[in-house]
């Protein structure tokens, strides 16, 4: 009695990426890529056969132990016929590198420097890893199987692209991208005034964007008021008064 007749890849080179392991007697070769299938009773022992392609286009692929396939994408049938010995039918699956997703990821497109902050990628087809790249001055994972990443922007994070791209066996397909602003204002200018006597004084200060807040203490406490002026209250003698900036919710 004649052991049943099977095909196994026996030998495989690939342009562009890995292969996939074979599955029901498919295989996945990345396009461009040729597989070569042997004919065997069992794993030692090759057999000569009579390949035949069958969908597209049918055709004769003549005999052998092993066949040499190249691989185009898209999916295409084979069988070896073995006589007595037996028929496999097998199909060979050409894969090519993802499309670009239809979604940017999703997340803040308003940030303050030092934040630690999430992004997301909702679609999750045809890929083995997501490919993350950052701004200058930001930290996060560059290749990761799930769909969100943590990032920080540093404090001296800049202003640019988030982007994410699908990556499988046989490629990296094009980024997608949203695109965040780093709110970094700062002061630029300050204007001390002094006077003889008791009395108000008028300070003044710019900054590189958003709003200037007054203060009378270094750290804590109300505002005393906004803007690029501030008139104190009647004083006699020397005091500190001390400013930051805030824009979109960053100081």
């Amino acid at each position: 009695m004649f052991l049943p007749l099977f095909i196994d890849a026996q030998y495989v080179t690939q342009t562009g990426g890995s292969n996939l392991p074979p599955s029901n007697n498919q295989f996945f070769v990345c396009a461009g890529g040729s597989i070569t299938l042997g004919a065997f009773f069992n794993p030692s022992t090759p057999f000569s056969v009579y390949w035949e392609r069958l969908y597209p286009n049918p055709a004769s692929l003549g005999s052998g132990a092993t066949k040499n396939i190249s691989v185009n994408s898209g999916t295409v049938s084979y069988r070896a016929i073995g006589g007595n010995f037996g028929v496999v039918n097998f199909t060979i699956i050409g894969q090519t590198a993802p499309q670009a997703f239809t979604l940017p990821p999703s997340g803040p497109t308003q940030v303050c420097p030092g934040q630690t902050l999430t992004y997301t990628q909702l679609e999750n087809v045809n890929l083995l890893n997501y490919i993350w790249t950052y701004p200058t001055g930001w930290t996060g994972p560059s290749s990761t199987i799930f769909q969100s990443v943590n990032v920080v922007c540093a404090t001296n994070g800049v202003s640019g692209n988030i982007t994410v791209a699908r990556q499988n066996a046989c490629g990296t397909g094009p980024a997608s991208s949203i695109f965040v602003n780093v709110n970094n204002a700062i002061i630029t200018t300050t204007a001390q005034a002094s006077r003889c006597g008791t009395g108000t004084l008028t300070l003044g200060a710019t900054a590189s964007s958003g709003t200037i807040n007054w203060y009378s203490a270094a750290t804590g406490g109300a505002a005393l008021g906004s803007g690029n002026s501030f008139t104190t209250p009647s004083i006699n003698t020397t005091t500190t008064y001390y400013v930051d900036v805030t824009d979109n919710g960053c100081t």
